[in-house]
């Protein structure tokens, strides 16, 4: 079970360190998530877009194991649950806003084409 204890054991991407290959889904992936719409943070734990780019990025990009996913839905339903994270706020899809993790992805393509 992933736990906050645990998050320093994760595996880390070293973009220098992707194949040719990787850098090719990593660009399909980018291109893909990044027309679909996301909710905000606080609703991460039914965002189904949001849920299926996990897989992507975690499973086929960097290939860890699909139980994985299971960890980071307990994980991103605690976090959804914090006041810092919904601040009080309900969930309105009209007010998407531009998922964290495409921004990230966006910046490891930046530095693996700079290299």
């Amino acid at each position: 079970m992933l736990t906050i204890t645990r998050i320093g054991l994760l595996p880390i991407l070293v973009a220098r360190s992707l194949s040719t290959a990787q850098i090719e889904l990593a660009l399909r992936l980018f291109s893909f998530y990044s027309e679909l719409d996301f909710f905000p943070a606080n609703g991460a734990y039914r965002d189904n877009v949001r849920k299926d780019l996990d897989k992507s990025v975690l499973v086929e990009l960097c290939g860890l194991p699909e139980r994985i996913l299971d960890d980071l839905d307990v994980f991103r339903r605690d976090w959804c649950s914090k006041p810092s994270v919904h601040g009080g706020k309900g969930i309105n899809p009209k007010n998407l806003q531009q998922n964290f993790t495409i921004t990230i992805l966006k910046m490891v393509l930046t530095v693996i084409k700079s290299h």
